[in-house]
């Protein structure tokens, strides 16, 4: 009896021990499990701001017919070789840094986040009538309906709230925008803004990089204009414009260091330098003149520069795959490389600020026609955002029908209105000339329907929130609108107060000559060299897409209004 009993107890407790045995055990695998569904992912945006897909077309020479080992950005190319490639995709007008890399993000367009402008949004009026400008920020994104904009950075934080989120940015403006407190990112990187063991910005020479090969050459001479426009915006500003061997070494000293889960990472070099020396994208628009590639309608663009610039931002991309592929933490990290908008070639920047048959200035045109007062020409009830290939026009009025018959009568005087295309040697339209229309209804050949209108921000006209544009103006065939110190505060240089507008540029972008974009995603899972070409691109892959198939691959909700397709059974 005693024997059994004890027999009987040490059987239970073998029993217990068993059952908390596997108890524990059950408990500990749920757990590790637990642990493992919540292992945060790592996912590196990087963006090659301006990169132009048609600049992968040219051969190392700069000129068509690239082919393989025999390309001038051979390191994109090896990159593309080894991820899904969207060969036809294009960004929403306008065709632009500020909105299109939010768009990225938010897989919206600007009719979705109300941010339009470049660096600086129209906000409201000031009580003496002059138009208030203030800096691109977060805060004023609303969606449609008036909601705060979501982007990848909050649904990310929301689904792995103890991840750590990095944004690094060449343009400062474009950081600064992302730069609330409740943005989700964790490290903010720019030329003025860095952790302490990074290294201020140095100097950079974007035409003759240290990696020129024919730095002396004569074919390899920039113009007078090239030269100052580069040496005073650029160079001498690193802080502001940091050049990409900067943004490249800094980033990857933070992704070793902090180790980020997230991480977006913006080169501006590739739209800096041709900004101030044009884009080489058509070799057939350049006439071979006494040893040198000159532009046919820009005289002060001079080719080889352009692509010594763009060897450069290839080679500063290649070694950034190179170097992070290398690191323990990311050599199984999805990568997406996206650009946010392309580039052209202006007509000629100096002869267009002297020859009253190439005026662009829009304030004096509209006055000259009796459109506008002379107040109004001089900024009071009246404002123009121009951003060089866009134009955003406002005017101040009681109502909103005082508003629209206002842009009414400047939208039929400056369709009417033409200037002298030495190039064709005919007088043109400009521009493209938007009015509230054509925004909520599209123009076939420039803009879907919705794109340009914000159902929440159009109808607002009372001061503390953003003022939607009343007419929008696209730049078409290579024109610029003149600059002025009031509306420009990202050039890294103070124009002064006394200059009068003037076009500035020898390149740039804005219209849909400039929306075709390039996207890539590399990474376990997708396939390698997988090419998707839709011809009817135009209809189909945005740069809004990119958001919102992040989101479905990540288990991400964006919780605002978004207008892109989940792609992700085309990745596969």
């Amino acid at each position: 009896m005693i024997g059994r009993t004890a027999g009987n107890r040490k059987g239970r407790m073998l029993f217990c021990i068993f059952v908390i045995s596997i108890f524990s055990l059950s408990t500990h695998c749920t757990a590790l499990a637990s642990d493992a569904s919540e292992i945060t992912p790592k996912l590196l945006i990087i963006s090659i701001d301006s990169l132009d897909p048609a600049c992968l077309s040219l051969n190392s020479n700069g000129e068509k017919g690239g082919k393989e080992g025999d390309w001038l950005l051979p390191n994109i190319h090896a990159f593309l070789e080894n991820a899904v490639w969207f060969e036809n995709i294009r960004d929403f007008l306008p065709a632009a840094t500020d909105m299109n890399h939010l768009n990225a993000v938010a897989g919206t367009s600007s009719a979705q986040t109300g941010i339009i402008g470049i660096s600086l949004q129209f906000y409201d009026w000031n009580p003496d009538g002059r138009a208030n400008f203030k800096n691109t920020s977060m805060d004023f994104a609303r969606d449609d309906l008036g909601r705060p904009v979501d982007t990848l950075f909050k649904a990310w934080k929301r689904r792995y709230p103890t991840s750590k989120i990095l944004f690094a940015s060449g343009k400062e403006w474009v950081a600064n925008m992302f730069h609330t407190d409740d943005s989700g990112i964790d490290i903010f990187m720019t030329g003025t803004h860095y952790p302490d063991y990074i290294s201020s910005p140095w100097e950079w020479n974007f035409f003759d990089p240290p990696n020129d090969a024919n730095p002396h050459a004569w074919s390899d001479r920039t113009s007078l204009y090239q030269y100052g426009f580069c040496k005073r915006v650029y160079e001498d500003n690193p802080s502001h414009f940091p050049c990409d061997n900067w943004m490249v070494i800094s980033s990857l000293k933070i992704l070793e260091r902090e180790k980020p889960d997230l991480a977006m990472i913006i080169l501006a070099e590739c739209d800096d330098l041709q900004h101030g020396l044009g884009s080489p994208l058509n070799p057939d628009e350049f006439d071979h003149a006494c040893g040198i590639d000159i532009h046919r309608r820009n005289e002060d663009v001079h080719r080889e520069p352009i692509l010594d610039g763009l060897r450069d931002v290839d080679e500063q991309f290649g070694t950034f795959i190179t170097c992070i592929r290398q690191v323990p933490e990311y050599k199984d990290a999805v990568i997406v490389l996206y650009s946010d908008h392309g580039h052209i070639t202006y007509n000629s920047t100096v002869a267009s600020n002297f020859k009253c048959s190439m005026n662009t200035n829009i304030p004096s045109i509209l006055y000259e026609a009796g459109t506008i007062t002379k107040a109004e020409r001089d900024g009071f009830g009246f404002a123009l955002s121009p951003n060089v290939s866009i134009g955003e026009i406002y005017f101040q009025g009681s109502t909103y029908e005082e508003r629209l018959a206002k842009a009414d009568n400047a939208k039929a005087v400056l369709e009417e209105y033409s200037v002298y295309n030495p190039q064709l040697r005919q007088r043109e339209c400009p521009w493209y000339v938007l009015g509230k229309d054509e925004m909520i209804n599209g123009v076939p050949g420039l803009c879907a329907p919705g794109e340009l209108f914000h159902a929440y921000y159009a109808y607002q006209n009372e001061p503390g929130t953003l003022h939607w544009p009343d007419l929008i103006v696209f730049l078409k065939n290579g024109w610029q609108l003149p600059i002025t110190s009031a509306v420009v505060n990202n050039l890294g240089t103070k124009l002064p107060s006394w200059l009068p507008p003037m076009n500035f540029f020898l390149g740039g972008h804005g219209s849909n000559d400039t929306v075709a974009i390039v996207l890539a995603i590399q990474g376990p899972g997708y396939p390698n060299g997988k090419i998707l070409s839709d011809p009817e691109y135009a209809k189909n892959y945005r740069i809004s897409d990119i958001a919102v198939t992040l989101a479905k691959q990540y288990g991400l909700e964006l919780l605002s209004t978004t207008i892109g397709q989940d792609r992700s059974q085309d990745l596969k």
